[in-house]
């Protein structure tokens, strides 16, 4: 019984490695972002959508996020859907039957510069109207 509880232990403590290194990958995106040398764990948890208290539980080991602040914190870029999968949860169902490429563009949307996304967006539109267009029998172009 006693190896059972540590093989548990050590899994919980891999779980909780894992989540202390997306924090620090979204802290590095944060602060590069903003050019700050440092940023203050309130300003912090606040870009991440999540209290205070909650982000200093997820540093110090003592506490693993929920469902819903997996949900919230896979919307920051650097995190994305990595925390469903660290914390064993299933992901959403549009992450989790999506196309693997389309699932890279998702997660990495807001890394993406304005101009890149406007490229991505009317490069869609044009296959999109292209066979909208051969599906009525019009001419695509």
């Amino acid at each position: 019984m006693i190896g059972a509880m540590d093989g548990l232990n050590v899994d919980m403590q891999d779980d909780i490695n894992q989540i202390q290194e997306l924090l620090a990958q979204a802290y590095e995106y944060e602060r590069t972002k903003s050019k700050k040398r440092r940023m203050s764990d309130g300003y912090f948890a606040r870009k991440l959508g999540i209290s205070s208290t909650n982000l200093s539980h997820y540093l110090g080991g003592t506490r693993k996020p929920s469902y819903q602040t997996a949900l919230q914190l896979s919307q920051h870029p650097a995190i994305g859907a990595k925390i469903f999968e660290v914390l064993g949860f299933d992901a959403p169902l549009i992450q989790k039957n999506m196309d693997p490429q389309l699932l890279l563009i998702v997660e990495n949307w807001n890394l993406l510069p304005a101009d890149a996304k406007q490229d991505v967006f009317n490069a869609v539109k044009e296959q999109l109207n292209g066979r909208a267009s051969r599906h009525n029998g019009g001419d695509p172009g």
